[in-house]
């Protein structure tokens, strides 16, 4: 990923929706028809891009404006910024609740940061690579911000951006006005609805299954903890009840409709309003006042190649991050406390620590409540300091956290742990959230045949690409950085016979995977698939294709090869076989990195020859990826072990 070589132009332009495409398409296209060379579009969206080809107009990936020696500065700059909120604002409730409150904040400023970060380094590097006499974008009306602690679609500041740094270099800057919707009253409602019915539901559900002996319970069931409470309450006595607080609306509407079903959870419901507000007493909002006015202070001096980050988090932390991020740890703080006295539970497990159970794992640490932390992502051993930077900062939400145990599921878990400070005893319990032992059924091999024919490989695409509310810096690719990704493997693999490829994709809103397929290259060779189990795909297939993600780690204890496809030589998440047109005496091996486009179809072509191909025991090649069962300890003999 190099930026490119500078040259003069007339016009850099930056667009990041597709109405703003269609707004500036219909001030400049004729002028654009009649001077195409002297104009430059820079996209920080694929399918703004492909809306413009459409219209037979090209435009450059953001991403090329952001090359790899970007991604470590911008790391640093935001660790910088980050560690002065640590070090200088303190808050504590009393419940004794404290660290909850700042990582809470951090965890929500730092993706908000990252995006303006991210457009700041690609507008002033394409303005520095260009030399435009002007610079065009598109200004949303009326300008605002959303109560809401991440960054939503209607909010835009690229204008902005590109107006504060035009103005510092003299550069023409010229915004076209766009009237956006400021309120998105589908979302209101829906928000409204979901809680209003909640409330209802969790009544329903409280007088029906409501558990009574001693209490193991977790925050939620995502990522598979239902899995977790169903296999320790059929391993435990009938002296323990499982229970989950607060269950989502979908999962408390699942339990309503198993009342007349076969569907029976072995795990109960504890009914807790996770958001009710609270009144905050006078003795805390005064500490709370105190913390902002150090937080502003912080941050009044934040500029980044001359745009003040600053008073747009300034503005933020008024408008929503105060009410939606600390009031609410409040509102958490307090009801848990009720509770947790009330259930007086036994064990806790989560999956995660943020907002809800980080608060929750700091008030069993100053109750002495026995926790466990069991990771829902994947850590592995981090080999440079710029992407251990962002790992860490992952981490303290994922796998180093206040709860007293952290579950070791994989080696590669415990390489990381073993790189960094981590506050919980470490328990190696092997797969208990993802990579778990799955077996073919007859169901998973007639999926296959809907794919491809029984001779041919099946290479299946699981990556994480992040939408803008979620913007991770160098260890995750961006949405154009994914569809860019994505069409060097569509093409390699088309170049071969008897190879499909099925891209796992999850929707992202706005972006969902009829709008992936718009503009993804025409092929026979892939399919889309969106829905069903993630674990039938994985099964049917020969090969996993990744960047960074969990599901890498699930293939490898599967015995399933994985090829990491790192396009531009930016970031490994596992360090395997690098296989390269410029390598020899390659040997089969359970992963496999490229880190170069033109080595892709060589890797395939290597891979299918020499590891697919073979008719040998390749078991070996994955043990060091896995546990042996003498070195794991049974989650529910754990469990019993703590509280007997």
């Amino acid at each position: 990923m190099i930026i490119k070589d500078k040259k003069k132009i007339g016009y850099l332009v930056f667009l990041e929706f597709v109405d703003e495409a269609n707004v500036f398409l219909k001030e400049y296209l004729n002028e654009f028809k009649s001077n195409a060379d002297k104009i430059e579009i820079i996209s920080f969206n694929p399918l703004v891009k492909s809306h413009l080809l459409k219209h037979r107009i090209v435009a450059v990936d953001s991403f090329h404006f952001c090359p790899t020696a970007s991604h470590q500065k911008l790391l640093c700059v935001l660790e910088e910024y980050t560690e002065q909120i640590r070090r200088n604002c303190y808050l504590k409730d009393s419940t004794g609740v404290e660290n909850s409150y700042v990582e809470n904040l951090i965890y929500y400023i730092r993706p908000i940061l990252s995006l303006w970060l991210y457009q700041i380094e690609v507008i002033s590097n394409a303005i520095e690579c260009h030399l435009p006499e002007k610079v065009v974008s598109v200004r949303p009306e009326p300008l605002h911000m959303e109560q809401s602690a991440s960054i939503e679609n209607n909010e835009r500041f690229i204008a902005d951006i590109a107006g504060q740094i035009c103005n510092a270099k003299k550069i023409v800057f010229k915004s076209i006005s766009l009237q956006i919707d400021s309120k998105n009253f589908r979302k209101v409602i829906s928000r409204f609805l979901k809680r209003t019915l909640s409330g209802i539901l969790c009544s329903v559900i409280q007088k029906i299954n409501n558990p009574e002996k001693k209490l193991i319970i977790a925050p939620a069931i995502d990522f598979q903890m239902d899995k977790v409470l169903n296999d320790l309450k059929r391993k435990f006595s009938d002296n323990y009840s499982l229970a989950v607080i607060g269950l989502s609306f979908k999962a408390t509407f699942r339990n309503i409709c198993g009342l007349f079903t076969d569907y029976r959870p072995d795990y109960g419901f504890l009914p807790c309003h996770k958001n009710r507000n609270i009144n905050v007493d006078s003795v805390f909002i005064e500490k709370r006042n105190k913390f902002s006015e150090k937080l502003f202070k912080i941050i009044n001096g934040w500029k980044y190649r001359g745009v003040n980050l600053g008073s747009w988090l300034k503005q933020r932390y008024k408008y929503s991050l105060e009410s939606e991020i600390i009031d609410k740890t409040y509102g958490h703080s307090y009801n848990l406390n009720k509770y947790l006295d009330k259930w007086e539970p036994v064990f806790v497990l989560s999956q995660f620590s943020r907002m809800f159970s980080a608060v929750l794992g700091e008030l069993c640490d100053l109750k002495n409540i026995p926790s466990m932390m069991i990771p829902h992502g994947s850590f592995t051993a981090v080999y440079n300091e710029y992407s251990k930077m962002e790992w860490e900062e992952n981490a303290l939400g994922i796998i180093n956290t206040q709860y007293k145990y952290v579950a070791v599921q994989t080696p590669l878990a415990e390489r990381f742990l073993s790189d960094i400070n981590c506050k919980s005893k470490p328990v190696i319990t092997g797969p208990l959230l993802f990579g778990r032992k799955i077996d073919k059924t007859t169901g998973v091999l007639e999926l296959g045949r809907r794919y491809a024919s029984e001779e041919d490989y099946i290479i299946l695409h699981a990556g994480t690409p992040k939408h803008r509310a979620c913007c991770r810096l160098l260890n995750y690719e961006t949405i154009d950085e994914y569809v860019d990704g994505m069409i060097s493997l569509i093409n390699a693999v088309s170049k071969l016979k008897n190879v499909h490829l099925i891209i796992r994709y999850r929707n992202i809103d706005g972006f969902d995977h009829n709008k992936l397929k718009e503009i993804l290259p025409r092929s026979d060779s892939y399919s889309i698939a969106s829905d069903g189990i993630f674990s039938d795909y994985l099964l049917i297939s020969d090969l996993l294709v990744s960047y960074s993600s969990t599901t890498m780690e699930e293939a490898l204890q599967n015995n399933i090869p994985v090829l990491l496809f790192n396009k531009y030589n930016r970031y490994q998440h596992i360090r395997g076989t690098e296989l390269s047109l410029r390598g020899k005496g390659f040997t089969p091996s359970a992963l496999y990195n490229v880190n170069y486009e033109d080595d892709l179809l060589f890797a395939i072509k290597w891979i299918i020859s020499n590891h697919l191909s073979k008719k040998i025991d390749l078991g070996k090649l994955f043990s060091k990826y896995k546990y042996t069962d003498s070195e794991i300890i049974n989650l529910s003999e754990f469990v019993k072990s703590v509280l007997e």
